[in-house]
């Protein structure tokens, strides 16, 4: 007698093969969304971080500078520096900044090699180099490079390479200005608090300042800060990764990390910000409009376009005004 026996196979038919897949996919892409929502809350709370440090840096610096914000000290005349290759007289206070900068990066980083970019506006890139060199500390800081910054760290890391131009495009064009690039921070401060009577004014590109006469540089005087908690004093000059891609900081769809008047840290979004002013028509009601032109380095041109509004980076008022959680102050637009 032949007993027939069956086997029952056992194994995923093709749509359940194909669920499957689509039900891994979508556990794939949800770790990974997750992931990255991880690392972009740590970036921010690490830049905020950095941002309270400079907070406190800040006040240590205004305690023992006459309440005044930090920024260049010397003045047009003789300088107070023993390096013989340096120039030992500036003619302006401009002049004096310049040399001021390149004295403090020598000193920090122990280059020799940097020398005096004349033509530029040390204040706008480097005026966290008072701040650096008031705590002690040494050139590349770590400390003023936002997290997600990652040209700026790559520079930072490996200052020859820079010179190499080993970034290709990006980093800017080599020359003896640009070899202070790798010691530059991602948190700037508004014109404000080193262009102390409101003079200093945007051009057309968000690279570009005019500087008329009689404008007088140097870091601001603190108890003159009418607002502080409303009062942007330092920010970053990108939002990074704050809940999307790149933009720059006064696009309308930005949220930047920043650090108010009164030392508190957040991440806040221009399109909440007053739109500031024209420190050249005071008692106008126009606003400082701008195209932001980046370099291949740079976060890429936002959603709303090239065409910026400067918003707290020209704060109606300079530092006496208010940037967010209430109406420009009145100076004389009104």
């Amino acid at each position: 007698m032949v007993l027939l026996s069956s086997r029952v196979r056992a194994g995923f038919a093709l749509p359940d093969l194909l669920g499957l897949l689509v039900v891994l996919a979508v556990a794939a892409s949800l770790a990974l969304a997750a992931t990255r929502q991880m690392r972009q809350e740590a970036q921010t709370a690490s830049s905020l971080s950095q941002l309270r440090w400079m907070a406190g840096a800040t006040s240590a610096y205004a305690a023992d500078s006459g309440d005044r914000f930090w920024s260049f000290s010397w003045k047009a005349g003789p300088l107070p520096h023993s390096d013989p290759t340096l120039p030992a007289t500036a003619s302006s206070d401009l002049a004096a900044a310049a040399i001021q900068a390149t004295d403090i990066m020598r000193r920090l980083t122990g280059r020799s090699d940097i020398e005096v970019a004349a033509a530029s506006i040390p204040h706008v890139l480097g005026n966290h180099l008072p701040l650096v060199d008031y705590v002690g500390a040494r050139l590349p800081e770590f400390n003023l490079i936002a997290p997600g910054d990652r040209h700026r760290l790559n520079w930072a890391r490996d200052p020859a390479a820079f010179d190499r131009v080993a970034f290709v495009s990006f980093q800017p064009e080599p020359s003896e200005a640009a070899k202070r690039w790798p010691y530059s921070s991602s948190y700037v401060a508004p014109a404000a608090w080193w262009d102390t009577e409101n003079r200093v004014y945007q051009s057309l590109s968000h690279r570009g300042y005019i500087i008329p006469s009689g404008a007088a540089f140097g870091g601001a005087p603190l108890h003159d800060v009418a607002h502080p908690s409303q009062k942007v004093m330092v920010h970053d000059q990108e939002q990074r990764e704050l809940g999307g891609g790149g933009l720059y900081c006064v696009d309308a769809a930005a949220r930047t990390a920043m650090l108010m008047g009164d030392g508190s840290a957040g991440v806040k979004a221009a399109v909440d910000a007053n739109w500031g002013w024209l420190p050249s028509h005071p008692s106008s009601s126009g606003y400082s409009r701008f195209r932001y032109e980046p370099s291949a380095w740079e976060a890429p041109v936002g959603p709303t376009g090239s065409l910026v509004i400067g918003r707290y980076r020209w704060t109606r008022g300079g530092i006496a005004g208010r940037d967010f959680g209430g109406p420009d102050i009145d100076t004389g637009q009104l």
